[in-house]
């Protein structure tokens, strides 16, 4: 027994619409199943709220990314997101230089201070 993963979410008015946003979350590598799961009790707890949107913030080709997809969450268009920002970095390191690999990174919200 034990727990298999955890997603935590906030709720936020986002361009003037109640929203329950997943921050961040944590599961096992492969396991596809958990944050289905997790992600459907999101979308559940929205509708019985009547919350207007459900959404998140993750870098295509990461774990939430990819979670998200399956679960049909779907990207917003460029010209309707209401916080547009980019991430950039300069290695300094050979180590530095590993870490641009993009299928090592991952984003949520919990990670920017937009919301």
């Amino acid at each position: 027994a034990g727990i298999s993963g955890f997603m935590v979410t906030t709720r936020r008015k986002v361009m003037g619409v109640e929203s329950d946003l997943v921050v961040d979350g944590l599961w096992e590598d492969g396991d596809d199943d958990t944050p289905r799961k997790m992600l459907a009790e999101v979308v559940a707890r929205a509708r019985r709220e009547r919350t207007g949107i459900a959404g998140a913030i993750a870098l295509p080709g990461t774990a939430l990314y990819s979670a998200l997809r399956r679960a049909a969450f779907l990207p917003v268009p460029a010209k309707l997101d209401p916080k547009p920002f980019h991430l950039t970095a300069y290695p300094l390191t050979p180590a530095g230089k590993d870490c641009m690999d993009t299928k090592i990174w991952h984003m949520s919200w919990g990670d920017t201070d937009v919301v």
